[in-house]
């Protein structure tokens, strides 16, 4: 259980950060807002399941030009990191595997999403596009709405 957040289209406002602090609960072991593109905001609550204590897992997690926020478990996430050579910041996560999934399938969103076992929802961003997936059954829901001006917004609870 964590919370991720992500703002798209401008700088986030402080009713931004007020509704993203609403979901605090869900992940009280960290907190972090990052910008990991220009317009592009991600923000995450973590709780710590797969690996608490000293091994880095915060997230976004950050490579290959890539950011990734996730709230889920992704069960072969070893199996997806030794078939890969990449070297990502915050690679301790299970929820890397997305990224190294992502590569390896060639930048294939479905076939990358396809080879994750597990349940999940992300927001992942790099320089020319956002990419949204979740699990199959969507276990992990995936909320979106746009505000007036156009910027979108992202919650996973």
């Amino acid at each position: 259980m964590c919370g991720i957040w992500a703002v798209i289209g401008e700088q986030p406002t402080v009713f931004h950060h007020e509704q993203f602090m609403r979901i605090v609960g869900r992940g009280p072991d960290l907190t972090v807002v990052e910008q990991v593109q220009p317009g592009v905001y991600l923000g995450f609550h973590r709780l710590a399941i797969v690996m608490p204590g000293d091994t880095p897992s915060e997230q976004p997690i950050v490579g290959c030009g890539l950011a990734v926020v996730c709230n889920g478990e992704i069960y072969n996430h070893k199996t997806i990191k030794v078939a890969s050579t990449l070297n990502l910041k915050n690679d301790g996560s299970d929820c890397a595997a997305i990224i190294h999934s992502f590569v390896n399938s060639g930048y294939n969103l479905r076939e990358a999403c396809a080879s994750l076992d597990g349940v999940f929802a992300f927001v992942m961003a790099d320089e020319n596009n956002i990419y949204i997936g979740r699990d199959p059954l969507g276990v992990r829901p995936l909320f979106y709405g746009f505000s007036g001006q156009g910027t979108v917004v992202l919650n996973i609870e």
